[in-house]
């Protein structure tokens, strides 16, 4: 029997992002080791455009050519049995392939949602995502959407028009590495990143810069953990963009500057040593489309303490500690709870570990040929 052809469209390489392109490797990974002899799985990812990036350099008109006019030209040059769009955010290529094969995955609609002023605690956003908007209402043609969450689902319908009967849930998995690796693990992070003492208490906030991961909240939440602890070595540790402006002035305004950590863009391969050597995970933000920091420090040992985000409280809700994004005083309370009380923190963790391991891409895959299946019989 010859195998039906499967094409993932991934970020073209001029533009990597790095929780798409993750998305992308584990599911194709996924995928293959299930080793299903009806499907053959290959990749598309134009390569870097370097001839034009030399002649216009990396402006507004290399973007839009790399992303749109050039990807359309290659999809179009494919012949695929199915094509599955891995990012939303290229779902115009829908138009260059073949409708009714395609599937399109789409992890969350923040810009749309910014814009409509639709996310409590964030400001409107004033210019309008036109590019974003085209290539979301593009999926309304796909013969199936993969949504991360339901929350996401629910944009999709309501704010994309995306049909309801198109829709699949499939939450992403977490990779294995994330996993508890022993009692020396805090002595092995101190010789990557020596910070305070082996009995500082080590707060986690892994943030990409966007908007919604709401970093007053952490700032302030922060603060009030330190007057709580007077005494203690406590440390907020931070992965991703440094405090900057307004961030950082408010960080010295609250007196806790010399506490925040900036370890900047950390290795996804040292990410799990990193989380089995903090105490807790805060993670206030007012929007996700999944949310993996909490899954994955909660499959290292790590208690969480996160906003009540719908995708949050959908994904773990029941076993993490939550409060609303503004609590201030509920999401630090719930922090030295965690930082004060063993007995507390020991059964936070027992819960998110079995909560954890629920979320695997094998299952994840497994679903989603489900659909390829259903496509070709169809067809």
């Amino acid at each position: 029997m010859t195998a039906a052809t499967v094409g993932l469209f991934r970020a073209s390489a001029d533009f990597p992002n790095f929780s798409m392109d993750r998305y992308a490797i584990s599911l194709a990974s996924a995928l293959r080791e299930l080793k299903d002899e009806r499907l053959a799985i290959s990749e598309v990812s134009p390569g870097p455009a370097s001839v034009a990036s030399r002649l216009v350099g990396r402006t507004p008109v290399f973007r839009h050519w790399v992303r749109y006019p050039r990807y359309l030209l290659t999809a179009r040059c494919t012949a695929f049995e199915v094509n599955h769009v891995l990012d939303h955010a290229y779902g115009h290529l829908v138009h260059a392939l073949d409708a009714q094969r395609t599937i399109v995955t789409c992890h969350d609609l923040f810009p749309l949602m910014h814009w409509r002023g639709a996310i409590p605690g964030l400001p409107r956003r004033r210019r309008r995502p036109v590019t974003v908007e085209l290539s979301v209402a593009a999926l309304r043609r796909a013969r199936f959407v993969v949504a991360d969450s339901d929350t996401t689902r629910r944009d999709l319908i309501n704010v994309a028009g995306v049909s309801a009967e198109t829709i699949h849930v499939v939450p992403p998995g977490v990779d294995a590495s994330f996993r508890v690796l022993g009692i020396n693990a805090r002595q092995r992070a101190m010789a990557v990143w020596p910070i305070g003492t082996n009995s500082t208490k080590r707060i986690l906030c892994v943030d990409t810069g966007s908007a919604y991961k709401n970093r007053h909240a952490t700032l302030e939440a922060f603060a009030r953990v330190r007057a709580r602890t007077a005494g203690d070595d406590v440390r907020l540790i931070r992965v991703g963009p440094p405090l900057a402006g307004a961030d950082r002035a408010h960080a010295h305004r609250l007196g806790i500057e010399t506490d925040v950590v900036e370890l900047q863009r950390v290795p996804e391969s040292q990410m799990p040593l990193l989380y089995n050597s903090c105490d807790v995970l805060l993670f206030p933000s007012f929007y996700e489309g999944f949310g993996w920091p909490p899954l994955e420090a909660m499959s290292c040992g790590v208690p969480v303490v996160m906003s009540r985000a719908p995708a949050l409280n959908e994904i773990a809700g029941d076993v993490a500690l939550t409060a609303n994004a503004e609590d201030y005083d509920g999401l630090a309370e719930h922090v030295s709870c965690l930082l004060e009380d063993n007995n507390e923190a020991e059964a936070t963790r027992s819960r998110g570990l079995a909560h954890a391991q629920t979320f695997s891409w094998e299952r994840t895959a497994r679903t989603v040929v489900t659909l390829y299946h259903a496509i070709l019989e169809e067809s």
